[in-house]
């Protein structure tokens, strides 16, 4: 193969490229700048859940109990969930967040990792939950704590 790239004068590191791109299926290749009539042509055969950098668009879990949690992960499921807080002192936002994720997956016990700096605290609760209703009840009991600001 060596031989064919060198007498068509490309570089063998130029074709393997080219024979790569050559296999990414049409809705997968990035939009043609240069050439607006042939991305117009490429986004008409593009899939509708590709957005244009290639993210594949994913249906995300509502936190009110109807989400798609119940149907994707299978139980029981070890995840980390992350809190993060604003710093007040010593407040005991660690020992509370434990608290909470014990209360609400008492499978196991909840290992916590947590980050401390400047004016947020970011606690990481890895727990194991049996049912999507722990998962649920966990970030509802976060959303009630008015000292939570983000939930990931």
């Amino acid at each position: 193969q060596a031989e064919q790239t060198r007498a068509l004068g490309a570089s063998p590191a130029r074709a393997s490229m080219s024979l790569l791109f050559a296999l990414v299926p049409l809705a997968l290749r990035p939009l043609p700048a240069a050439r607006p009539a042939a991305a117009a042509a490429l986004r008409a055969h593009r899939p509708r859940h590709l957005c244009r950098h290639l993210c594949v668009r994913a249906e995300m879990p509502n936190l009110d109990g109807t989400g798609s949690l119940r149907t994707l992960v299978d139980y029981p499921a070890r995840m980390d969930i992350k809190a993060i807080g604003e710093t007040v002192g010593d407040d005991g936002f660690v020992a509370d967040m434990q608290k909470l994720a014990e209360a609400a997956a008492p499978a196991r016990p909840v290992e916590v990792r947590w980050r401390d700096k400047g004016r947020f605290r970011s606690v990481t609760l890895r727990c194991t939950f049996r049912s999507a209703d722990e998962v649920y009840a966990l970030y509802a009991s976060l959303d009630a704590d008015e000292r939570v600001k983000f939930k990931l």
